[in-house]
């Protein structure tokens, strides 16, 4: 009995006093948030079932606030330009590094005899 007059003494004198008294049941964060995804989930889906014909579905929409799955076309498109862009990089860092001296030795001339080549 002692322990239970301790703690009403200290509950009673605490600055925090009626603030958690009552029992409060209220949603969490993890619930807010799972009904608005629901939601927006909701609508994309009513948005996407428009329609969009043939050629909608082979090159996309355009449509959508995230990132979705490539259609066919744009799959195709997204591939080309990247392999041309890899490959006009490539050549300009051969270009560039292949100007630059301290690479390969290669011999060169001192006079108009192929014979009289030697290495820098």
């Amino acid at each position: 009995m002692k322990a239970a007059a301790e703690r009403a003494r200290i509950i009673g004198n605490s600055p925090l006093r009626g603030r958690y008294e009552n029992t409060v049941d209220r949603e969490s964060a993890h619930e807010i948030l799972k009904r608005k995804a629901a939601k927006e989930l909701a609508a994309k889906n009513a948005a996407e079932s428009g329609g969009g014909g043939l050629l909608g579905g082979l090159l996309g929409s355009g449509s959508g606030k995230g990132r979705s799955r490539q259609s066919a076309g744009e799959a195709m498109v997204t591939s080309a330009a990247r392999a041309i862009g890899s490959q006009i990089g490539r050549q300009i860092i051969r270009g560039v590094l292949g100007s630059l001296p301290g690479g390969r030795r290669r011999p060169f001339r001192i006079g108009a005899d192929d014979s009289q080549l030697r290495s820098r």
